[in-house]
């Protein structure tokens, strides 16, 4: 018994269109490249919009979050794959990411960690200097990721002293307030920077003890 050659025909155009169905589950080509871990969020900020990416087979694609969570606050958009919004709450979270095109699917697993915001304890005004003696006074960070980076954005310390990590030190001979201003810059990703107003006052010398001295007295051989 013949086979019409328009029958085989018919039959390898039925094939092929099964194939590229199913070819997803099949062959595995649902592929999420986006690395992880996502970039930091930080608390009551704008989270920077990640769009995830992947290969797959022409068709419509469906994003879902099949395990874990996000960070409260952010959410992830099934048609494009992008996860924004403001998050409210710090600490890591870890989620599984779900692509469907067809019936097919491919999964990846993420974190994301969500820090509190950097900022600068210290101050505004911080302790007062005397003219010519030592001076060191220790600058205090909070939130962010450690270790942090210090800096003098606008103005300018004391004459003789100087910012060094954390620290300003040195010994000014010129009196008067001097007024600057201070930036700390986290180890994040992306990083945080923020920066406080401060000012150093320089007191003059002043000899305390009171005059006339006390009187001597001779000595008698």
């Amino acid at each position: 018994m013949s086979i019409h050659p328009r029958t085989v025909l018919r039959g390898m155009i039925l094939l092929a269109s099964l194939v590229c169905f199913w070819a997803p589950d099949l062959f595995g080509q649902i592929t999420i490249t986006t690395s992880s871990p996502l970039p930091d969020g930080v608390v009551g900020m704008t989270y920077p919009s990640q769009t995830l990416a992947a290969t797959s087979p022409g068709g419509t694609r469906t994003w879902s979050i099949v395990s874990g969570s996000l960070p409260a606050g952010l959410s992830l958009s099934s048609g494009g794959g992008v996860i924004s919004g403001s998050p409210t709450t710090a600490g890591p979270s870890s989620f599984r990411v779900r692509l469907t095109v067809g019936t097919g699917f491919g999964e990846k697993d993420f974190t994301l960690n969500v820090a509190t915001p950097v900022s600068i304890v210290t101050g505004p005004t911080l302790p007062n200097a005397t003219q010519g003696a030592s001076y060191s006074q220790g600058l205090v960070g909070s939130g962010g990721t450690p270790p942090y980076t210090w800096a003098i954005s606008a103005g300018s310390l004391p004459n003789g002293m100087s910012l060094t990590g954390a620290t300003i030190s040195g010994t000014s001979n010129q009196t008067g307030t001097s007024n600057f201003t201070v930036r700390i810059t986290d180890s994040d990703t992306p990083q945080q920077t923020t920066t406080k107003a401060m000012t150093i006052t320089v007191a003059a010398l002043t000899i305390t003890t009171a005059t006339p001295l006390p009187m001597g007295a001779t000595s008698t051989p």
